[in-house]
């Protein structure tokens, strides 16, 4: 009779524990909601066929110099992928839904948002001193680089 008991609290335990497990993966691994009111500008997904959820549209307000703005887009976006920023940070719901990046652009100014990725400034304020050994390594990344980041940061 005692085996039985035992028998079926372990089962209903491990029953439980993975019911919890499922509910957290599903809470914490879904996509970010969309935003009512969300403006074009900030994270636009073209229906192209590529199935890229991550490429940035420019605005409508830069479109004489769209060339440019497309390539510093791309390039930013390239250096977003290389350094493995999606580990921690998330866009249009690919990478780590628990820091989103969408709609950076429309809160910072290109100065708070390279302080911020480089883990310097006010962001030192804000974030764990983990964080901030973390982010400084971008310290050292080329000018063009970072500057290419801060414009894909800021188009979103």
């Amino acid at each position: 009779m005692r085996e039985m008991i035992a028998r079926t609290v372990a089962i209903l335990a491990v029953c439980v524990v993975a019911a919890l497990s499922y509910l957290f993966a599903r809470l914490h691994n879904a996509p970010a909601p969309s935003q009512p009111g969300a403006s074009s500008a900030e994270v636009s997904r073209p229906a192209d066929p590529g199935g890229d959820t991550n490429r940035v549209e420019a605005p409508a307000s830069a479109e004489a110099d769209t060339g440019e703005l497309r390539q510093a887009l791309e390039r930013g976006r390239e250096v977003y992928l290389r350094e493995g920023c999606a580990t921690c940070h998330s866009i249009a719901g690919a990478g780590n839904p628990r820091y989103p990046l969408h709609g950076t652009g429309s809160h910072w100014e290109p100065e708070e948002l390279e302080a911020w990725i480089t883990g310097t400034g006010l962001a030192t304020e804000f974030l764990s001193p983990a964080v901030v050994r973390r982010k400084q390594r971008y310290q050292s990344l080329p000018e063009a680089d970072l500057k290419a980041m801060v414009a894909y940061l800021s188009g979103l």
